[in-house]
């Protein structure tokens, strides 16, 4: 990448930006404070600052941003509070945030949002409270929530038609599971060590309930 490696301590990206470019900034471990991503900005992509695990401050997003690459904040595990996500914010791609334990309270995924990739919040232990899936996700990717906080309700829209293995898997949601009424799959592990309480209605739509996906 464009900055990788160096031992840059602080970063002040310029008004007119208006993408950063796969691994830009990746591996700067020596980075610290808070990272602002400046509005104008429509596009992260891919690891663009994978690795900057020094960074200890807040991620501010631009409102402006469409697209978060696969990877992009990949292990920046310092970061911290409240991870924000822009309302018009269409795509989270594989990993995205995976193993940013340090991001903590509610997640809120926009309305805006149509695609999340597989592992996108993984191991992001920090995040609690409910969580709700946005009416434009119709599928749920491999271990996107595994190992999160998650300790409120699990919302899932009716257009959800396949949860893949381990989407769920090992965050401690509780209250009553509502399965979408058009799902078909529910994958291997994809609820295992969740708390869910309550009735559970399996939907007529349903092919196939994968291998432990509500072991406990």
């Amino acid at each position: 990448g464009a900055m990788s490696g160096t031992k840059l301590n602080y970063l002040v990206l310029p008004d007119r930006l208006k993408g950063i470019r796969s691994s830009a900034f990746e591996g700067c471990k020596y980075l610290v404070g808070s990272l602002v991503i400046p509005e104008g900005v429509e596009v992260i992509e891919v690891s663009a600052f994978v690795g900057c695990s020094s960074l200890d401050g807040t991620l501010t997003l631009p409102s402006t941003l469409k697209e978060i690459g696969g990877s992009a904040f990949y292990d920046c595990s310092s970061l911290t509070g409240n991870l924000t996500l822009p309302e018009g914010l269409e795509k989270i791609g594989g990993g995205a945030f995976q193993f940013c334990k340090g991001f903590y309270g509610e997640l809120h995924l926009p309305n805006s949002l149509k695609e999340i990739g597989r592992y996108a919040f993984d191991s992001c232990a920090g995040l609690t409270g409910s969580l709700t899936i946005p009416q434009g996700i119709t599928i749920i990717n491999y271990c996107t929530f595994q190992f999160c906080g998650f300790n409120g309700n699990l919302n899932l829209p009716d257009g959800i038609t396949d949860i893949y293995g381990r989407a769920f898997g090992g965050s401690p949601f509780r209250g009553e599971l509502v399965l979408p009424k058009n799902l078909k799959t529910i994958d291997d592990y994809a609820f295992e060590d969740c708390s869910f309480s309550g009735t559970l209605h399996l939907p007529s739509t349903l092919l196939s309930i994968g291998e432990n996906a509500f072991s406990y």
